[in-house]
């Protein structure tokens, strides 16, 4: 691959410093730009002429820095340039969303697919139409990047097919290339969690030099690693790690099958006199339940608490994020962190620790939309002539 020239890589650069300027409510101007890269006054200039002919970036017309002389215009990304479709699964629920360069979302739309025996031409469908509602939502002056999937179970990323998912096993090797065709757009398959963890990373900095495993436990149960140096091939495969698959007892049950909150959803139904629907559903109505209420789901810790110190003791990481509906109940928290420690044998690391994730939506989403611009990004402007 031809390597980047110094112009491309100060135009990317520049371009990151204004998108992360207009997130963060920070004034971005040239003067700026020149002071905190060490660049000459006649380079930014060029630089920022080429971003704005290329409709990445506009000046701000409403917001000036005051002072002596002729007050500065802020610069900032062209919204309207980077949206992109972002669709993820929530229980049995697909939610499609049109969503921009900061992350926000303008409009969104969801189908419920529970029949479980859908196949995967039911599934396609299903993505079509919502990603078809969501084109139709943008205006005319938006630009459209692609579509993310950001999906559940087992992704093959290198060759981009949704491989299964044991909410619906009968959809298996699912490839979108008839839809990225139909509706011209490019398609981006991620697993669902480790886009969770790469922003929760990002946000926690001080996990960066830790081993971390990401547990999700909920409509199904799954897990994903943050380490540079294991488990990479892994991961980029969508194979780490089916935490749920693994079987618990000598007549071939899963995890799954055992306390996921397909595995609990009636009975948790019947304890608490509603229907429990999806994860979002689940986790506003046990998150202030007394633990005494919902004997299934006490059982069901001390079988998952199990299943975390083996995968603890496979491991060995150093922090364990969980997610889902379940440990937002802090009562069901206290009890699982209880029995983890209890069960770990006394040459564990003292420093491990446990930790819940309550914004996994908005996680998925900026773990999932900001590799995805910023590749696009990289490709626009690596286009052009030096």
């Amino acid at each position: 691959m031809k390597p980047k020239s110094l112009s491309l890589e100060r135009k990317i650069l520049l371009f990151e410093q204004i998108i992360n300027g207009y997130q963060s409510d920070e004034m971005i101007t040239r003067k700026g730009l020149v002071e905190t890269n060490g660049l000459r006054p006649a380079t930014v200039t060029q630089l920022i002429s080429d971003l704005i002919s290329l409709n990445m970036v506009k000046e701000d017309t409403k917001a000036q820095v005051s002072g002596p002389g002729r007050p500065e215009v802020c610069l900032i990304p062209n919204l309207q340039a980077f949206n992109a479709v972002f669709v993820y699964v929530d229980s049995l629920t697909i939610i499609s969303s049109l969503v921009n360069l900061a992350g926000e979302v303008l409009f969104t739309t969801n189908i419920e697919v529970d029949n479980r025996e859908a196949t995967k031409e039911e599934l396609v469908l299903a993505v079509e139409s919502l990603v078809i509602k969501a084109i139709e939502s943008a205006t005319p002056a938006m630009t459209i990047c692609g579509i993310t999937l950001s999906l559940p179970g087992i992704i093959d990323r290198e060759n981009q097919v949704w491989k299964y998912s044991n909410r619906w096993p009968n959809a298996t090797n699912i490839s979108f290339k008839s839809l990225a065709s139909t509706i011209n757009y490019k398609i981006n398959l991620v697993k669902n969690l480790q886009s969770e963890l790469n922003a929760f990373v990002l946000e926690n900095s001080q996990l960066q030099s830790r081993n971390t495993l990401y547990i999700h436990w909920g409509e199904g149960i799954g897990a994903a690693n943050y380490d540079s140096q294991r488990m990479t091939r892994f991961r980029e495969k969508g194979l780490f790690s089916e935490l749920g698959q693994t079987i618990i007892d000598s007549n071939g049950n899963t995890l799954e099958q055992a306390v996921s909150l397909a595995a609990l959803r009636n009975e948790l139904s019947h304890c608490l006199g509603c229907l429990i629907g999806n994860e979002k559903q689940c986790a506003e109505q046990v998150i202030k339940q007394s633990l005494s209420s919902l004997p299934c789901l006490e059982t069901a810790t001390q079988t998952f608490t199990r299943a975390l110190v083996n995968t603890y003791l496979t491991l060995f990481p150093d922090t364990i994020i969980l997610t889902g509906p379940f440990v937002q109940n802090e009562q069901v928290f206290n009890l699982l962190s209880q029995q983890f420690f209890a069960q770990l044998p006394s040459y564990y690391s003292s420093d491990i620790q446990l930790l819940v994730n309550t914004n996994s939506v908005k996680n998925e989403l900026q773990g999932s939309i900001v590799p995805f611009f910023s590749q696009y990004v990289n490709e626009t402007i690596s286009k052009e002539p030096c």
